[in-house]
C-alpha cells in the first residue's frame, strides 16, 4: 500500500488515503516516518467511509487495484461523486474481466484436471470496458478515457509469483479450495508456471483497465 501515493506526494498539496487493513496502514505509516512526508494522511476505512469527508471536498480521487474488490460498485461511485469538487477527476486502474491474469488461468485449469470446478479461484469482481463505461456514465461522470493495457510482469520463481498473488489478493487466492487438496493444487500450478520461464524470470501477463472521468461542473449529469 502507498507506493503510488508516495510517488505523487511531491506533486500535490495533500493526499488522504484510506484502506480497510490496519496492518497495511501501519506499514505505510512506517514508510511515511522514514521519508519525513507531512502532506500525506492515511486512515482506516472502506469505500463507504469516504462520505465522512463531506461534499465537494477533493480535486482528485483515484482507485488503484481496488475497484475489482468492491461488491456494490454503483454505491461506491455515488460516494466518490459526492466528495469530488465540481470538475474534479476520478482515476481508476482495475483488473479486466475478459482477460484473467496468467496464474488464474493456470490455477483454473489445474483445478479442472483435479476434478474441482471453482469459479471463485480469485474472488474479485472485475468488469470489462463496456461495463465500466456504463457504470461511470450511470453515476453521472463524464468519461474522458477508458483504455485496456497489457502489462508483462516478471517474477524470480513460481513460488515468488504465487506469494505475490496471495498478498495482492489479501490471501483470497484459492481461499475457497479445500485444505486437503490446496498443496497439491499449488504444486501443480508451480509446475505449469515453470513453463513460463524466460531470461527475465517467470513471465505473467496482466491486463489492466484505466479510466479517467470527470464530475460535471453543474452536476447536471448526476444520477437522480
Amino acid at each position: 500500500m502507498g507506493r503510488l501515493t508516495l510517488k505523487l506526494a511531491s506533486k500535490v498539496d495533500h493526499i488522504t488515503g484510506i484502506d480497510p487493513s490496519p496492518q497495511r496502514i501501519e506499514v505505510t505509516h512506517r514508510k511515511l516516518t522514514r521519508m519525513n512526508l507531512g502532506n500525506i494522511t492515511f486512515e482506516l476505512g472502506s469505500r463507504d467511509d469516504i462520505c465522512r469527508y463531506g461534499e465537494d471536498v477533493f480535486d482528485v480521487v483515484y482507485l488503484n487495484a481496488v475497484f475489482h474488490w468492491i461488491n456494490d460498485k454503483e454505491k461506491a461511485l455515488e460516494n466518490i461523486y459526492q466528495v469530488l469538487k465540481p470538475g474534479g477527476k476520478l482515476g481508476i486502474c482495475t483488473a479486466d474481466k475478459d482477460h484473467p491474469f496468467t496464474a488464474k488461468i493456470i490455477a483454473t485449469e489445474v483445478l479442472r484436471k483435479a476434478g474441482i470446478i471453482d469459479e471463485d479461484i480469485n474472488p474479485s469482481i472485475p468488469v470489462n470496458t463496456v461495463e465500466l463505461d456504463s457504470l461511470l456514465r450511470k453515476s453521472g461522470f463524464r468519461v474522458i478515457e477508458i483504455k485496456l493495457k497489457r502489462d508483462l510482469r516478471y517474477f524470480e520463481t513460481p513460488a515468488k509469483y504465487l506469494e505475490y498473488v496471495e498478498l495482492s489478493s489479501f490471501g483470497n487466492f484459492m481461499g475457497n479450495i479445500p485444505l486437503s487438496v490446496c498443496e497439491k493444487v499449488k504444486s501443480g500450478i508451480i509446475a505449469e508456471l515453470n513453463k513460463y520461464q524466460t531470461p527475465k524470470g517467470i513471465e505473467s501477463v496482466y491486463y489492466d483497465l484505466f479510466a479517467l472521468v470527470e464530475k460535471s461542473l453543474d452536476n447536471s449529469n448526476k444520477k437522480s
